[in-house]
């Protein structure tokens, strides 16, 4: 059996990014990026002071919102999350008591 790469198996190719819109823009000074290196240290001296504790709680219960709209909706979801406020409902025919989007 030939195993050459021919068109029929050969990977397809990266399609070209999209005209309009933006990705992955530079934050405005006097903004620093938490991935960067002095975010990361002043992570690390937020941490040793106990200046960070509500961040796992907020990280525990990250969300992403499911559009661009909801940014508001989901800020509340995330920090109704992490306080744990119960929101007396079942989300989504689950076991869990969660907030998401579409319960406010």
């Amino acid at each position: 059996r030939n195993s050459t790469i021919s068109p029929e198996n050969s990977i397809p190719p990266i399609p070209s990014p999209p005209v309009g819109g933006f990705h992955r823009r530079p934050l405005p000074a006097p903004s620093i990026g938490f991935s960067t290196a002095r975010g990361k240290e002043l992570f690390k001296q937020s941490i040793a002071e106990h200046g960070a504790e509500i961040y796992f709680r907020l990280a525990e219960a990250f969300h992403t919102q499911e559009e661009p709209a909801f940014c508001g909706l989901g800020t509340l979801v995330m920090v109704l999350n992490a306080l744990e406020v119960d929101p007396g409902k079942i989300w989504h025919n689950s076991n869990w008591r969660w907030y998401d989007e579409h319960m406010l």
